[in-house]
């Protein structure tokens, strides 16, 4: 079943299995989070929001250098084309910030400090 799967999903399987990742831990994994010299993960907010290392199946290495070359190939692209977004999930305080952020640069800020003047007749 497995030597049917396509190659990003394949790599996905084999660290579940080889790593003993999580689907959610698997998929949230970032460039960042990953060190082949040491052969080891960092799994952030995984089960019970805790931070935890684990260690990279031998099988894994090569796979996940060669998505790691490709996803830095595509970002580089992105760069290049300069594209307004890119696509990352954001932690929690960032995500709320970014939409801060977003709401200034169209204008669309309230200030709470004005609405609350008295209105003059």
């Amino acid at each position: 079943m497995l030597t049917h799967l396509a190659p990003p999903y394949l790599l996905v399987i084999r660290l579940l299995y080889g790593s003993g990742l999580r689907i959610g831990e698997a998929t949230r994994l970032r460039i960042k989070d990953v060190d082949l010299q040491r052969r080891s993960l960092i799994v952030r907010d995984g089960k019970g929001a805790k931070d935890r290392v684990t260690v990279v199946a031998d099988s894994c290495i090569a796979p996940v250098r060669n998505q790691i070359e490709r996803s830095l190939a595509l970002c580089s692209d992105d760069r290049q084309r300069q594209r307004q977004r890119g696509g990352v999930l954001l932690p929690y305080a960032l995500a709320g910030q970014h939409q801060q952020l977003e709401r200034r640069r169209h204008g669309r800020v309230q200030h709470r400090a004005v609405d609350r003047l008295p209105q003059l007749a």
